[in-house]
This record gives C-alpha cells, structure tokens and sequence, in this order.
C-alpha cells in the first residue's frame, strides 16, 4: 500500500509540472521574446514535456507491470534518459545563442557540439534492449549500470556546466545591469538544479531531476516576463517603459540641488543600411551602439534605455557631469564602436542632443522627448 502511495505522489508531482510546462507554451509568443528564442524555448519545453511523461509513466509500472512486461518499464525509463540528455543539450544551445546572440559560429563546432548528444542518445536507445546503461531487474525496477554514471552522467553534466561557467564569466565583465542580471540568472539556477541533481540517487522516491528543471524554466520564464516590461529584448538596455518609470521617480525625487539632463542618441538612415545590408546586419549595429551608450551610462552613472526603434537615451545627473562631458563621453564611446565593428560595414551615423532640466521641469513625458522644443543643442557626431 506504502509503494502504491509512493508511485501516485510520483505521478502528481510530475503531472502538477506537466500542467504548468503546457501554460507556458499557451502563452509562449513572439511578444515575449525573440523568434529565434521562442523556437528554442518551444523545443525545450517540448523534450520536457516528453520526458515528465514517460518518467510519470516509467515511475507508475516501476515494480509492478515491469515485472511482468520489462520491456515496456525499459521503453518507458529509455524514453526518460533520451529525453533528459536532450534537454541538457538544447539548454547548452539557448545559454550559448543568448550570451553570443550574434556570434556565428562555423560549421565544425556546430557539428563537433551534436556528436556527444547523438553517440550519447543513440546508447541510451539502444540500452532499451541491450541494457548496456539501464535494466529492468527481476523484480520490475529501473537499474543504471555503471557506464551510465561515466557516458550520459559525464556528457550530460558538461553540457550543463560549461555555459554556467561561461555565463559567470560574461556575468563578471558584462558593464550591463539587465545584462549582467539575466547572466547571473542562467549560472544560479543551474548551480543549484546542477547541486540538487547530485542528491537524486539519494531520494528515489521524489522526482528530483522533474524538480529541478520545473525551478529552472520557472526562473527563465519569470524572467522572460520581467525582460518583457523593462528590458529592450534586442540591446538589453532598459525599455521605453521602463525609463518612463524611472523618470517620472526621478523627477518626484529632485530637489533645487539636484537637475537631471537628458542625453538622445539618434541613429540616421537605419532604413537605408538595412536595405544594404540586411534587417540582421542592422540589428547588429543598434546593438553594437547601444553596447557603446550602455558603456558611457557606466562611466557617467547614468541610465540607459532604447527610446525606440533608433533611439538611445541617457538620463544624467548634471550636478555631477557637465553638458560637455555627457556629449564628450558618449561621442567618444560610439567613436570606439565604429572603430570595432566587424565585416567591413561601418556603423550608421548618429546625432546626438542634450539638455539640462530643473527639478520643476513639468512631467516626465516631455522629459523623454528631448526632440522637440526642449532641446539645448544638437549636433551629428558621427
């Protein structure tokens, strides 16, 4: 009766994670993040939902109708471990796109990257009828030998734990906030599936590994959410809804000593450089730029958001940095930008407008539109 217990709180912990795996497909879209990372996401989810149902089914005829049918205990527990491995690679492919979104990588690596997953799953499948991995003893429970541990234990951890070591590399030279936050959010989740993983032999009667992949795409996917609102999915800077937030707090909270300024970098003939060289070629360069504004927002401790389409803004303290310094600094910055980019292509060219505001400017929206007939200066720097 206590195993029948066991089995069924087994199943609803995994049928509990199947319910909220399929929520977030229903509201997976490309409003939420980019096309390309939906399409991973959707994958992921995907070999997770494959896996949470054969592990539910694996775990229910565990002892019982194994015994009597073992082939059908092995399909179910092979079905699991292919899927498992699979899912470490497909997360080793989203954390790598997201930390080198445009980073092209040759054909080799690619191949030399998918050679482990496929000599790994192609044992696992065929340790359903050989058992070289995992058996179905007399008794109808799921047994791992000890190549199981060396082969699919050791590929399947690299495969996790390479890019949680990048991400904390990235993480600590990343000038970014949002950036450095969405890094560190990839290496702490997965430092802690990756800790309490090594305890599943320890409870087998909880399903620990369901667990621990449920905490992680419950984190991504939050955080998804989080980057929706106030995070520009493209250049990582902060949203334009985020920065009317932060400005209309800025402006409740200025004193007579303290003004803020508003630094709008525009971008020129984005229209005419995607045409020449392509939309993708064309988000490269916003981030390149926007890599360039979020560098001076640092050394200016200012903040940086993407305004809109071709539209950077940098909201600064003017007691603490002149007019001349603001435009010196980012002129300089997009100058290095230029001077780094890649293929040939030059980067567009940009205006630049700052203006300085008392702390009994009117409201935050007109704040944010320097454009019209608040702006103090404006000249090409490009």
């Amino acid at each position: 009766m206590r195993m029948d217990f066991i089995l069924i709180s087994y199943a609803i912990v995994d049928g509990f994670c199947i319910v909220y795996t399929l929520a977030i497909l229903f509201n997976l879209s490309d409003s939420v993040a980019s096309e390309h990372e939906v399409k991973e996401l959707r994958g992921l989810l995907f070999v997770y939902l494959a896996f949470l149902s054969s592990d539910m089914v694996g775990g229910l005829v565990n002892g019982g109708i194994s015994a009597t049918y073992p082939l059908l205990g092995a399909i179910a527990s092979g079905i699991a471990v292919i899927t498992a491995s699979l899912g470490c690679f497909l997360w080793y492919r989203f954390v790598e796109d997201r930390l080198r979104p445009f980073h092209v990588v040759s054909k080799a690596y690619r191949i030399a990257t998918c050679v482990p997953i496929a000599f790994v799953c192609t044992f696992e499948a065929a340790s359903i009828f050989t058992g070289w991995l995992f058996y179905i003893d007399a008794g109808g429970y799921y047994r791992t030998t000890d190549l199981f541990n060396y082969l699919p234990g050791v590929i399947n951890y690299l495969y996790l734990s390479v890019p949680t070591v990048i991400a904390l590399a990235f993480a600590r030279r990343e000038a970014s906030a949002p950036k450095r936050t969405e890094y560190l959010s990839y290496a702490s989740s997965m430092l802690v599936a990756l800790a309490v993983g090594l305890t599943e032999d320890t409870f087998p009667d909880i399903p620990i590994l369901s667990l621990c992949v449920f905490m992680v795409y419950n984190v991504l996917f939050l955080r998804l959410f989080v980057r929706r609102i106030d995070v520009d999915a493209l250049t990582g800077l902060h949203s334009r809804e985020s920065l009317g937030r932060y400005l209309a707090k800025a402006m409740t909270e200025t004193s007579g000593k303290r003004s803020l300024g508003l630094c709008v970098v525009s971008v020129k003939g984005m229209g005419a450089y995607n045409d020449r060289y392509g939309h993708l070629a064309g988000d490269e360069a916003l981030v390149a730029l926007a890599h360039a504004v979020d560098a001076a927002s640092v050394d200016l401790d200012a903040f940086a958001a993407r305004d809109g389409g071709d539209e950077f803004c940098l909201v600064v303290n003017v007691a603490r940095h002149t007019r001349n310094e603001v435009e010196a600094e980012v002129r300089t910055r997009l100058e290095g930008a230029r001077g780094d980019a890649r293929g040939g292509r030059e980067l567009p060219s940009c205006d630049i407008a700052c203006s300085g505001y008392p702390a009994s400017a009117p409201d935050a929206e007109d704040l944010a539109h320097p454009s019209g007939s608040k702006v103090l200066r404006s000249q090409p720097i490009l």
